[in-house]
């Protein structure tokens, strides 16, 4: 069983995870590339930054409620390794499919 983290320690290891991620930088960049003008005035660039501040608060509070509860960790927990393995063989597969077409 895993021991417990207090609220900061948990913060604190969501906001690494997602400043360390890529992806989202990614995504964002395109998103926001290619439906704002090429000069947005100020006013639209802070309204679209605590739009995405706002809507990203919104889903992981969300996703911290709906997973945080004691069945669905436990649940989780029984099913981790069933998880990891056919998550582990779907994304070899996918690989295996980009290699291929390389």
């Amino acid at each position: 069983m895993r021991r417990a983290r207090s609220g900061l320690a948990a913060y604190r290891l969501g906001l690494a995870t997602n400043l360390a991620n890529p992806k989202a930088l990614v995504f964002f960049g395109a998103l926001l590339a290619s439906l704002l003008p090429p000069s947005p005035d100020a006013a639209l660039r802070i309204e679209v930054m605590v739009a995405m501040l706002s809507l990203a608060a919104a889903w992981f509070a969300l996703t911290a409620l709906a997973t945080s509860s004691a069945v669905v960790v436990r649940a989780y927990d029984r099913a981790r390794t069933a998880i990891d393995r056919v998550l582990g063989t779907v994304f070899v597969g996918l690989g295996a499919t980009l290699l291929g077409h390389s």
